[in-house]
């Protein structure tokens, strides 16, 4: 849940914002006419974004990242094998057919 409140007043409110706070994901959005500038949240709550944890958008980008990794290596493997079997077929095809229908 996410409150408003100016500058001026969290200025003021200082002292209560932990209480403000009591629920784990709350943020204060810190406004300047208006506007948020600033984000203030629980040190449970930051924490809980910093932590590397198997649920968490870091862990999932890093998972994300060495998928792609790994299927690129993969593709690179498959794409060599096929290049190989191309490459062993010609030559057993060329066992069968004239050299005459090969050169054309």
């Amino acid at each position: 849940m996410t409150k408003d409140m100016s500058i001026s007043d969290t200025g003021k409110n200082l002292m209560k914002i932990p209480e403000m706070l009591a629920d784990a994901q709350s943020t204060i959005a810190v406004t300047r006419a208006g506007k948020p500038v600033l984000a203030v949240v629980s040190w449970h709550f930051t924490n809980l974004l910093l932590k590397p944890s198997t649920s968490g958008v870091a862990h999932k980008c890093n998972e994300l990242s060495s998928n792609r990794s790994s299927f690129i290596a993969k593709s690179s493997k498959v794409r060599t094998k096929l290049q190989q079997l191309y490459l062993l077929f010609l030559g057993k095809l060329h066992r069968y057919l004239p050299s005459s229908s090969l050169d054309s």
